[in-house]
């Protein structure tokens, strides 16, 4: 049992007894390691960064094709959304998710101060879910309206840049399929223009699909009228 015992105390000793050198390259060896780990980490980021540059860009070019004046392009400012409609690209649903995920760093406090900045500094929107959902459904809302007017300009007829009041149009599919009231939103975007409450470049995208800002009376008030008109010019006539 003696034996046994002195065994196992060289045994533990050998164990134990770790050189200093080697002890300080697996230091040395662990943190290269974790270096080159946050390295890649910081490229990851930095790469996702600059497709997000990309995309706000790709948004600049498009939303400003339609201004004529320099100082209105020059003022355009990205409003810190992406569309749900533009995640339908793989590219797209990562560059999304990836957007989220700075969000969530940033309410948990975990988001480096560099990072918030470069994010804010092009414009990025630190709002909850419910807002993007708005923004979600303008675009939606946009979509369905360009649907509308290309049924109305078929057969090389023209838009006449109105929507019936009580006009509804199915969502697409990948959506939730429920009827839209397209009327009543075309009307609430005449509110917001007339109340110089509509982002510019909404007014431009609108403009370009060429939406009467005027609502137009309705078709059978006018015929009513003008039929009173004209039958009061016959009587005139009848009566000299």
């Amino acid at each position: 049992a003696g034996a046994e015992y002195i065994l196992q105390e060289e045994s533990t000793e050998s164990i134990s007894a770790i050189d200093p050198g080697e002890e300080c390259a697996l230091i040395m060896k662990d943190e290269a390691g974790a270096n080159r780990k946050q390295a890649s980490a910081n490229k990851m980021w930095g790469d996702t960064f600059e497709s997000l540059l990309d995309y706000v860009e790709e948004r600049r070019q498009e939303e400003t094709k339609n201004m004529i004046s320099e100082k209105d392009k020059d003022a355009w400012v990205w409003d810190g959304y992406m569309p749900r409609l533009y995640a339908k690209t793989y590219d797209g649903k990562l560059l999304r998710n990836w957007i989220a995920t700075q969000r969530m760093a940033r309410r948990k406090g975990v988001l480096k101060v560099d990072r918030e900045a470069l994010l804010a500094s092009i414009g990025m929107h630190w709002g909850h879910h419910r807002e993007s959902l708005l923004r979600d459904t303008w675009e939606g809302m946009m979509e369905l309206l360009k649907v509308y007017v290309s049924e109305q300009t078929q057969e090389g007829q023209t838009w006449d840049g109105n929507v019936p009041q009580t006009c509804k149009i199915k969502g697409s599919a990948d959506e939730d399929g429920e009827e839209k009231n397209l009327g009543q939103w075309i009307s609430n975007q005449r509110k917001l223009y007339k109340s110089e409450k509509l982002q510019k470049y909404r007014e431009m995208e609108l403009t370009s699909l060429g939406l009467n800002w005027e609502a137009r009376s309705s078709p059978s008030r006018n015929t009513w009228e003008d039929m009173t008109e004209a039958l009061k010019l016959y009587v005139s006539e009848q009566t000299q």
